[in-house]
């Protein structure tokens, strides 16, 4: 479920979420709480992941993927250490 924000990216960038939602032009966007079985699958696929030396893998990463949107991946991974604290 989406909400008005009242906050720019910058703001929602530095403000603390109890469970961090994704912000999509303007709106927050809830996520689902995840499972047992999806934390297991996470952590599964982040260690198969780290069998191919890549330098970083991270669960849960908040990125900016435009000037109006962050989404926040179950796992990703960089082929370069990423730029950046976001």
């Amino acid at each position: 479920m989406a909400t008005k924000a009242a906050l720019s990216l910058e703001e929602h960038l530095r403000t603390s979420y109890e469970h961090e939602p994704e912000y999509v032009d303007g709106e927050l966007e809830e996520r689902p709480l995840g499972t047992k079985r999806h934390a297991k699958l996470q952590r599964r696929l982040g260690a198969a992941l780290e069998r191919f030396s890549l330098p970083e893998i991270f669960t849960e990463l908040t990125l900016c993927i435009g000037p109006s949107k962050t989404r926040i991946p179950d796992v990703c991974a960089f082929l370069e250490d990423p730029d950046g604290e976001h």
